[in-house]
């Protein structure tokens, strides 16, 4: 069960402990819609990060997970 800590989650990993997860890029595109957006769009994107954990042993697509970011970003303009 989750506790809070670093690792749990790569959302709370980004947005609330600082950490560098996917790289700079990502990660600061999490925090903006962290910042600017709506807790629906929030939720999608902590559910799309989650989905795509580098932690457990997989690649990532970078390119494609920065696009789905970007799209849900530009859903709640």
């Amino acid at each position: 069960m989750p506790t809070g800590k670093p690792g749990d989650h790569p959302y709370t990993d980004i947005v609330v402990h600082g950490a560098e997860v996917y790289g700079s890029e990502i990660d600061d595109l999490v925090r903006e819609i962290a910042k600017e957006c709506s807790e629906s769009i929030r939720t999608a994107a902590a559910d799309l990060l989650l989905k795509n954990d580098p932690w457990p042993r997989h690649a990532v697509d970078k390119v494609s997970l920065r696009e789905e970011l970007m799209r849900l970003k530009s859903s709640s303009s």
